[in-house]
């Protein structure tokens, strides 16, 4: 079916079967996909402010639309998705597959990634403020010149992840793990990051400026040129001035 260029706002798609349809350049504010077959569906150029897709399929989608505030994807099936040059603050992705996704230039503040999976997933050049990321699973993933200001990290998986000139500092990171993750010129300043686990990971240039580490593990870690200024060392596992 061709909407293409049509004022679809509010429009109830809900449950039903629009696999090939095009979309591209339709104002869909607020309208609803929730449940519907939307695969190979092309969204080029489309608003999709406050669309709800939760539970759609959407293999082989089209989604190079730029503005996407409040767009609720959760529990879809993105995997590999490219986002060039989004807005999708507030966007929701809870529960979702990310997989190998890449967000590039995007804006993503105060967006919803909780118990995603963001395995092998890049987020360069792109704004995290105040995003939820609460048992997200990061494994193997690349955070490029990020900001994470102010984020809540708590129980994440970064195991074997990649973080670079990231920005996470007043963030609440505790419970994460970052095991044979590497770490350089980041800041965590003033950041939450009690029980988190750093066993094997590689740090250069880290800012650890009055971070709460309370009962964090840096076993067998590497860390060089880190600032621990104002830590309490005592309270911290595998982590003493000798080695560092």
């Amino acid at each position: 079916m061709d909407f293409s260029g049509e004022e679809l706002i509010e429009h109830d798609f809900s449950g039903q079967d629009l696999t090939d349809s095009d979309f591209s350049g339709v104002n869909l504010t607020r309208s609803s996909f929730r449940g519907a077959i939307l695969d190979g569906c092309n969204f080029r150029a489309a608003n999709l402010d406050i669309v709800d897709f939760r539970k759609s399929s959407l293999e082989g989608v089209i989604l190079d639309f730029k503005r996407g505030r409040s767009v609720n994807f959760s529990y879809c099936n993105l995997k590999g998705i490219v986002f060039d040059k989004t807005d999708l603050e507030w966007a929701w992705f809870v529960g979702s597959n990310l997989a190998e996704a890449k967000f590039l230039n995007c804006e993503l503040r105060l967006s919803h990634f909780q118990v995603a999976n963001l395995e092998s997933t890049h987020f360069i050049e792109t704004a995290l403020n105040v995003a939820d990321f609460k048992f997200s699973d990061c494994r193997n993933s690349h955070f490029i010149h990020t900001n994470f200001e102010a984020a809540c990290i708590i129980g994440a998986n970064f195991n074997g992840a990649m973080l670079e000139h990231v920005m996470a500092e007043r963030a609440d990171i505790s419970g994460t793990t970052f095991e044979n993750a590497k770490i350089t010129d980041t800041s965590c300043k003033l950041s939450v990051m009690k029980y988190c686990n750093f066993k094997s990971a590689r740090l250069e240039r880290v800012n650890f400026d009055r971070a709460d580490l309370e009962y964090s593990n840096f076993h067998n870690s590497s860390l060089i040129d880190v600032n621990l200024r104002d830590v309490q060392l005592d309270l911290v596992y595998n982590l003493s001035r000798k080695n560092l």
